[in-house]
């Protein structure tokens, strides 16, 4: 993660934060308002807040204000394929543990979104907007 500008881990941060509290709140609304699976609410959750945070960094992290060429979004969704896949495995793998953990679904969110910030934000330098 060598040679980041303040800026770029700023504004990462600031998108990973609303795209955590976007998950957040659908989960948190779909377990204990409407009653469903802890499973279901990231199909609806995962689209939005990856837009958001392409579009945060993107444009404020990296500085990027020319239109997106085909191979950098390709690069994109595989850069976040990658970062969901840890993030999704690690996030089905803790709340089928046991029904505790199933229970604190967001907290076992936390911990996935975490790991799957760091693979993003080394992708994201490394390969997205080089």
């Amino acid at each position: 993660m060598m040679f980041l500008q303040k800026t770029q881990i700023l504004f990462f941060l600031v998108a990973g934060t609303l795209g955590f509290a976007i998950e957040a709140i659908t989960i948190y609304a779909a377990v204990n308002i409407l009653l469903i699976d802890p499973y279901t609410p990231r199909l609806i959750s995962y689209p939005i807040a990856s837009f958001v945070t392409w579009y945060i960094n993107r444009r404020f992290g990296f500085k990027i204000v020319k239109k997106p060429k085909c191979s950098e979004f390709f690069r994109f969704i595989q850069s976040n394929i990658l970062a969901q896949l840890a993030n999704l495995s690690l996030y089905f793998f803790l709340i089928s543990l046991s029904s505790t953990l199933a229970q604190h679904a967001i907290l076992m969110l936390m911990v996935a979104t975490f790991v799957s910030m760091l693979v993003s934000l080394f992708m994201y330098k490394n390969y997205v907007f080089v």
